[in-house]
């Protein structure tokens, strides 16, 4: 808990049942990684990159993940509580019932992504709300995300 992997690269590691509490991996590098039942509350991966990773299970509340990067990731079952998700790279990513309750997508394009499975409440995004172009998400999810733009939404 609280341990400085800034930098780090990790190649083909499985983290299981693993206490990352505030751990910092900023800049770190993960490939073909995956993460089972994890706890990293506060845990801060500022610019790092995610290739061909798993998260399943893992509590992430309050995570940072600003400016990093993701290519062919699955988040399953996570929550992302309070997490700040901002000015992401995002290509080939797959969320499966995930939580992002007070979750900021500030800047971060989430073209093509499938939310429907997940769930989203009070989320934060930019003005003019282009981090969901091109999303998928259910009816009462776009309708949630409408009524805080002002938009009328009646039965």
């Amino acid at each position: 808990s609280g341990c400085d992997f800034s930098r780090a690269l990790f190649t083909d590691v499985a983290f299981e049942g693993c206490d990352l509490s505030n751990a910092v991996f900023d800049r770190a590098g993960f490939v073909r990684c995956c993460f089972r039942d994890c706890k990293l509350t506060g845990a801060s991966f500022l610019e790092a990159s995610l290739g061909q990773v798993e998260l399943t299970a893992c509590a992430l509340p309050y995570s940072a993940f600003n400016a990093s990067s993701w290519k062919a990731v699955r988040a399953r079952q996570c929550d992302f509580t309070a997490a700040d998700l901002s000015e992401m790279t995002l290509r080939h990513v797959a969320f499966d019932d995930d939580r992002f309750i007070a979750a900021s997508f500030f800047r971060t394009k989430l073209v093509g992504i499938d939310l429907t499975t997940s769930y989203l409440e009070d989320v934060s995004f930019s003005e003019g709300m282009g981090e969901f172009y091109a999303t998928k998400m259910t009816l009462y999810q776009a309708a949630s995300l409408a009524r805080r733009l002002g938009v009328i939404v009646e039965q």
